[in-house]
């Protein structure tokens, strides 16, 4: 079993959706129910000309297609697809080599997040699905948490968590460590374009807020599909960041936005990739397919603290600093982006909630 979370990602399931805190109700069976509001936030003020810009293209969030336009400048074909190298099968010891760039980055901010999540509010819809015995492999694992997790049900499965980034792979023996889990889980380096494996390997495979930073995600898909044994799963979930919101709206956050959407795509990614799941997996040649959706809510003062301290960061030595790079963005922008953050994170009115697609798909 799996101990009880105290991860700073509150659950919430589906289009009728309950907000589950780590101290909740819902371990007695209880939940608050909401409704997700997706309206794009009012209050777009920024101090430049070169926010301007974003609030004009925050008028268009419902076409994906058309920030990446409007961000466009010589150099940089934001609405084309990056060409993605093809390579062989990664040992450990290699560094994958691909086109897209990863938005975060893997800073202190990012790895304290991305640790905080756990099977229960990251894979909830795979949860139901998972026996004892499974062989699992965990695509973009990051820092194991949500991987230490899955091994511990479906134990003594084979689990693999597989990362591009070597450096993170270190956090993630630190993890798997004081878990003791060290002995069941194998780690590895690689690429999700050509996964060092033979066809037909897996019972599971989990892909966690991958999708969208990859530039060819449907060859992503591709490639699992090949490795996972007939019958099997191949399990996804992934933002929609455009249907992010939040209240109160202080001068700044829809800005924050814009400008992280627009960096993601420069970077080859597509930070709606949640609602493009189900698309995508057909393009891949799965025909099974079930979708669902759930979200993070963040209303509680320990989590609108948290919350909005690691966005804060983030705007300042994450996506920001490429931003600022792209032309995207100002220094100072980014102070005000990181400064709205702080002023959501102060108000006891303070909610946000990030819009998840999810979809489960049998080889």
């Amino acid at each position: 079993m799996i101990a009880e979370s105290t991860s700073r990602y509150p659950v919430v399931t589906h289009c009728t959706v309950a907000v589950f805190t780590p101290n909740s109700p819902m371990s007695a069976g209880k939940a608050t129910f909401i409704a997700v509001s997706t309206t794009t936030p009012a209050n777009d003020m920024m101090p430049t000309a070169r926010m301007e810009t974003t609030r004009r293209a925050s008028r268009h969030r419902s076409n994906p297609d058309t920030l990446s336009l409007l961000f466009s400048h010589p150099g940089h074909e934001y609405g084309a697809k990056a060409p993605r190298s093809t390579i062989g099968p990664m040992t450990s010891e290699q560094t994958p080599r691909t086109t897209h760039r990863y938005t975060h980055g893997h800073g202190t901010a990012v790895l304290a997040s991305h640790s905080r999540r756990t099977a229960q509010n990251s894979a909830g819809y795979l949860l139901p699905h998972l026996r004892q015995g499974m062989n699992l492999l965990d695509v973009g694992c990051g820092p194991a948490s949500v991987t230490a997790d899955l091994a511990e049900l479906v134990a003594p499965g084979r689990v693999v968590g597989l990362d591009a980034a070597p450096a993170v792979l270190d956090v993630a023996r630190t993890l798997l460590a004081e878990r003791n889990l060290q002995d069941r889980v194998e780690l590895m380096a690689g690429d999700v374009f050509a996964l060092p494996f033979d066809d037909n390997t897996f019972d599971v495979i989990h892909a966690h807020q991958l999708l969208q930073h990859l530039d060819d995600p449907v060859a992503a898909l591709t490639e699992m599909r090949r490795v996972v044994r007939p019958g099997g799963i191949v399990a996804a979930r992934d933002a929609v960041y455009s249907a992010d919101a939040w209240f109160p709206q202080p001068a700044g956050m829809d800005s924050w936005l814009e400008v992280y959407m627009a960096t993601a795509r420069a970077n080859g990614g597509e930070p709606d990739a949640g609602s493009r799941l189900l698309a995508w997996s057909r393009a891949a040649g799965f025909r099974d397919v079930t979708t669902s959706a759930s979200a993070w809510c963040f209303a509680t003062e320990q989590d609108r603290e948290w919350w909005s301290g690691t966005w804060a960061q983030r705007c300042l030595t994450s996506f920001g600093p490429r931003a600022v790079e792209l032309g995207l963005a100002t220094t100072s922008d980014l102070e005000t982006m990181a400064e709205a953050w702080r002023q959501w994170g102060t108000s006891e009115d303070g909610w946000f909630v990030v819009v998840h697609g999810e979809v489960l798909l049998r080889a």
